[in-house]
């Protein structure tokens, strides 16, 4: 009948056991025994940690060979990446120039197993300068130490402008994001109001002619290649 094996906490702890009785054991044939049960003990012990350690050793190879080819793949689908987009960009602009424009949709260039044509790529947000972003177009999250925060709680708590500067701490710790979508809605809404002016022959005022959203403007989207 085979014996279930030991575990290494198993081995460790009768291990443990046996050493410590044995030093409580005077009877010179019981004291042998048990040299010879420690013995024995430390044997299976010893091949249990080495087993342990070869794993580690092999599982921790494993893993460094794995990130290597991770970091090999990525490299080279980062390579892809680019040489596709530099291909693309430039038969956008063949496209552009040289495409044939049907009735309806884009410009294309046909083939025998497909089409290349252009489609517009949306619009979006360029955040020129953050700083400038009112706060109504702002996600704020704050990330800071529990002694800045302290710090922080007793400068609202005894007013702004006394022991603490409370804007120079709340900026510090502060992450500002943009809400790009509210803010592109502004802008287009400026827009065509803007543009409803001019329609009307009414003179623009400084607001009018002022950004819609400050620190921010829209980046018009270019063409971008599109494989059937």
């Amino acid at each position: 009948m085979e014996t279930k094996a030991l575990t290494l906490y198993e081995l460790e702890a009768d291990l443990t056991a046996l050493l410590d009785t044995e030093e409580m054991v005077e009877d010179p044939q019981a004291r042998l025994q048990i040299l010879q049960e420690i013995a024995d003990k430390s044997e299976q012990a010893v091949t249990k940690r080495d087993n342990l350690i070869r794993f580690i050793q092999h599982a921790k190879a494993q893993i460094g060979f794995a990130k290597a080819e991770e970091d090999r793949l990525a490299t080279w689908r980062k390579g892809l990446d680019s040489k596709l987009s530099e291909i693309e960009d430039y038969v956008c602009s063949v496209i552009e120039e040289h495409g044939t424009q049907p009735k309806r949709g884009t410009k294309r260039l046909d083939g025998t197993i497909g089409v290349l044509s252009i489609a517009k790529k949306p619009d979006t947000v360029d955040v020129e300068q953050p700083e400038q972003i009112p706060y109504e177009y702002l996600d704020v999250t704050l990330k800071t130490t529990g002694p800045e925060f302290e710090e922080m709680l007793l400068a609202v708590k005894i007013a702004t402008g006394a022991e603490t500067d409370l804007g120079t701490s709340l900026r510090k710790a502060a992450n500002f994001s943009p809400r790009k979508r509210e803010i592109m809605a502004a802008i287009n809404a400026h827009a065509a109001r803007v543009a409803e002016k001019l329609k009307a022959g009414e003179d623009l005022t400084p607001e009018d002619t002022a950004p819609a959203v400050a620190g921010a403007d829209i980046r018009i989207g270019g063409n971008r290649l599109v494989v059937k």
